[in-house]
């Protein structure tokens, strides 16, 4: 059963590095054709944010809000991720 948790965790959080990707690429082809700068580089924060803290989680075997420490880097990752996609909405949809 402890096993079926990591795998289970693993997968989720390769689906949220996809959604992740998704949302560089978006903001990289948005700099592409506008010419603005979307700063798409810096998707790559949450995503070793989000990265670091669900390794921590797998190899220590902690649960969801056991560990401070790994609760911090995914905390980290998902404000990052909030702030530039914040920042990736407001380029694409102000007034010109």
């Amino acid at each position: 059963m402890e096993l079926l948790d990591e795998l289970l965790m693993l997968y989720t959080l390769l689906a949220i590095g996809a959604l992740v990707g998704m949302l560089a690429l978006i903001a990289r082809f948005y700099q592409l054709r506008s010419g603005e700068q979307s700063r798409y580089r810096l998707f790559l924060v949450p995503l070793g944010l989000f990265a670091l803290g669900g390794l921590y989680q797998a190899l220590t075997i902690g649960i969801p809000g056991d560990d401070p420490v790994d609760d911090a880097l995914l905390f980290l990752g998902g404000a990052s991720l909030f702030g530039l996609c914040y920042l990736v909405l407001h380029l694409m949809t102000r007034k010109r």
